[in-house]
């Protein structure tokens, strides 16, 4: 997988791939980023900075394709395949690995390794935030056993006007916002 020569690597190329790499990790960063803010935004109940979270996050997905797509692209001037672990840079690079590169390496790496954990924590926090919910329909529609009346809860959500014949009577009107 190494390069059959590669001292001849240009310094151009040298700077790309560190270029390529810096601009993964900011892309990391941003995403990051947005994660925090949907969290923030989870926690204060702000469905219009949620919903801009999802757009934002879909926007900055297609660019951290790209970002690594152009690292991947850079990299094949070296030798390198398609999966190749940035950790084995300095195999691959042997004496050009630059001051720069490794630098650009380890940043990538800390920003992934932030990421991940951003990641974890709005999986917890989302799944409480969905119970919560739950149990906020349940409460509305006099369900105290969640196992018992799971079905109706569910055409609730999915927006269905079909309710299982399981569904409790209400005496009064039930009023739930379809639109989140």
């Amino acid at each position: 997988m190494h390069a059959a020569e590669p001292t001849r690597a240009p310094a151009a190329t040298l700077d790309s791939l560190a270029d390529a790499m810096e601009s993964e990790r900011r892309v990391l960063d941003e995403i990051a980023g947005t994660m925090r803010r949907q969290r923030a935004a989870v926690g204060a109940n702000d469905l219009d900075a949620i919903d801009d979270s999802v757009f934002a996050m879909h926007r900055l997905l297609q660019t951290l394709g790209a970002a690594r797509q152009r690292r991947r692209m850079v990299s094949r001037l070296f030798g390198a395949s398609d999966d190749l672990p940035i950790r084995d840079l300095e195999s691959l690079l042997g004496p050009l690995m630059t001051v720069r590169i490794g630098a650009a390496r380890e940043a990538l790496q800390q920003s992934a390794r932030a990421l991940s954990s951003e990641v974890q924590i709005n999986r917890r926090v989302l799944r409480e935030a969905m119970a919560s919910g739950e149990d906020f329909v349940r409460t509305l529609a006099g369900v105290t056993d969640p196992g018992a009346q799971a079905a109706p809860i569910a055409a609730t959500y999915s927006g269905t006007a079909a309710v299982p014949a399981a569904a409790p009577k209400i005496g009064s009107g039930l009023l739930v916002n379809r639109t989140v």
